[in-house]
C-alpha cells in the first residue's frame, strides 16, 4: 500500500504503491498537487530501493542478464526502459497471465504463464550452450573494458555497439533499436538531443539512421 497525502496535510492510505526508477531531487512543498494528480501523487525517495531490473526477471516480464546487466525483453531485445513499479494490495488469480501473455496482437504483456522468471535469455535462445557461453565471455571482456577505461559521454558509441551485441543474433529486434538522437540523450545528458527527437516524432522522421555503425 501507498501513503499519499491530500490538500489538507491528511493522510491516505492507497490499494496500491509506486516505486519509481528516477526520483527528483528538490522535493515538494507539503500539500503540492502536480497537474493531474490527487492527493498529491507524489511518492519521496525510499529508505530502501527496489531492484527494477531483478523485479522484471522475477515478473517474467524480461530476462535480467545479470553479465551485461541489462534487461532483455522477448519482443523489444534490450531497446526498451523501465521507469517504474506498481504494487497492488489484491487478490490475485495466477489464471489471469493468459489474458496477459505476449501474443502478435499484445507484444506488451508478460512472458510467464505462472509468475516466474523467465529461465533463458531470449538473446541466445537460437544458440547452443557452447555458443552462450562464448557469448557470455565476450560479453565480459567488453564490459570489463569499458568499465575500466571509465565513463566518459565522448564514447557514447562504444556503449551502445556494447548493447546492440546483444542483438547480434535477433534481427527482429532491430525495428525496436533506439534512434540516434535517443542515443545520445540517453548517454549524453544532453537535452537538444530530445527535443529534437521530439519534432522528428512529430513530424514521423524519427528512425535509426546508423544502425549499420554498430
Amino acid at each position: 500500500a501507498g501513503l499519499y497525502r491530500d490538500d489538507d496535510q491528511g493522510e491516505i492510505l492507497t490499494p496500491f504503491s509506486v516505486a519509481f526508477s528516477h526520483w527528483r531531487i528538490t522535493v515538494p512543498a507539503a500539500g503540492t498537487t502536480p497537474p493531474g494528480s490527487r492527493p498529491t501523487g507524489f511518492v519521496p525517495p525510499p529508505a530502501e530501493t527496489l531492484p527494477i531490473q531483478h523485479v522484471a526477471h522475477a515478473a517474467g516480464f524480461a530476462y535480467f542478464n545479470p553479465v551485461a546487466f541489462l534487461n532483455v525483453h522477448p519482443v523489444y531485445g534490450p531497446w526498451f526502459g523501465m521507469r517504474a513499479i506498481v504494487m497492488v494490495d489484491l487478490p490475485y488469480d495466477i489464471s489471469d497471465n493468459e489474458l496477459l501473455l505476449i501474443s502478435d496482437t499484445q507484444p506488451t504483456g508478460t512472458y510467464s504463464r505462472d509468475s516466474k522468471p523467465i529461465e533463458f535469455n531470449p538473446a541466445f535462445e537460437q544458440l547452443s550452450t557452447e555458443q552462450i557461453t562464448a557469448q557470455n565471455a565476450a560479453l565480459e571482456v567488453t564490459k570489463t573494458a569499458l568499465l575500466t577505461k571509465g565513463w566518459d559521454a565522448g564514447d557514447w558509441q562504444e556503449w551502445v555497439a556494447f548493447r546492440h551485441s546483444l542483438t547480434r543474433d535477433r534481427p527482429d529486434w532491430q525495428r525496436w533499436r533506439y534512434s540516434d538522437n535517443q542515443m545520445r540523450y540517453h548517454y549524453q545528458k544532453q537535452p537538444e538531443f530530445l527535443e529534437e527527437c521530439a519534432i522528428k516524432f512529430q513530424q514521423g522522421q524519427e528512425q535509426s539512421t546508423s544502425a549499420s555503425k554498430f
